[in-house]
């Protein structure tokens, strides 16, 4: 996440929406990942 950040000069509210969403999408395959692992 952070990468993106720095990779990008001008941050829009675009790219800060899909990024939260993006991330949140992560988080749900990993929480999902985590339960078939168990």
């Amino acid at each position: 996440m952070k990468v993106t950040w720095q990779r990008k000069r001008k941050p829009t509210l675009k790219t800060e929406q899909s990024a939260t969403r993006n991330g949140r999408i992560r988080s749900r395959v990993e929480e999902i990942l985590l339960g078939l692992e168990d």
